[in-house]
């Protein structure tokens, strides 16, 4: 189901630089998130080899056991790279759709296989590009998993509303913390 998979740029990155390069501390919750960015220079053709296209899939291919394995989905806009220790995923269109296949890696059944290929060292846990391409997806036709990337979809968007409605709730209690607090006499606590 892969047009192509691919490892990322083993060069330095620096604070400054023409283009931002994407790290595995940048996948997050599934997606690919602009934090805390370093920026590497690179040639016209090797900007064209590792720039990344929307719907492309960033796997964390190398790094604790725990992080390995991460995946999220690229849906930004912009000239942005990738890093060595993750593995570009392009689906292939025709028989999958990026977000399905995005949401299935990041499954607890998906997340399962992909740690059968997880090879330990001393100190980092891998999983190669060649075991990688080993796991087993679940192809419905396009238009079931248009259905399924929907619906997962509107939970995702309920999601990020809950938890924006949490932050202003507890901004809020902050506030009234404060206020209702600072209304009071002030006395040292004796023990």
């Amino acid at each position: 189901v892969l047009e192509s998979s691919q490892y990322g740029l083993s060069v330095r990155a620096d604070d400054e630089g023409k283009y931002p390069i994407f790290r595995m501390m940048n996948i997050e919750d599934g997606v690919i998130v602009e934090n805390d960015m370093k920026y590497v220079d690179l040639t016209p053709s090797e900007f064209d080899s590792y720039s990344l296209m929307p719907g492309d899939i960033l796997f964390n291919r190398t790094n604790s056991i725990d992080l390995v394995g991460k995946v999220g989905i690229y849906r930004l806009e912009g000239n942005h790279v990738f890093a060595s220790y993750l593995i570009r995923l392009r689906a292939d269109r025709d028989h999958i759709i990026p977000e399905y296949m995005n949401y299935y890696l990041n499954s607890k059944l998906g997340q399962h296989q992909i740690r059968r290929y997880i090879t330990a060292g001393v100190s980092q846990a891998n999983v190669n590009a060649t075991n990688l391409q080993r796991v087993l997806i679940p192809l419905p036709p396009i238009e079931e998993q248009n259905i399924a990337v929907n619906t997962l979809a509107e939970f995702d968007d309920n999601i990020l509303h809950i938890r924006e409605h949490l932050e202003e709730l507890q901004a809020l209690k902050r506030y009234l913390i404060s206020s209702i607090l600072e209304n009071y006499q002030i006395e040292a606590l004796h023990v």
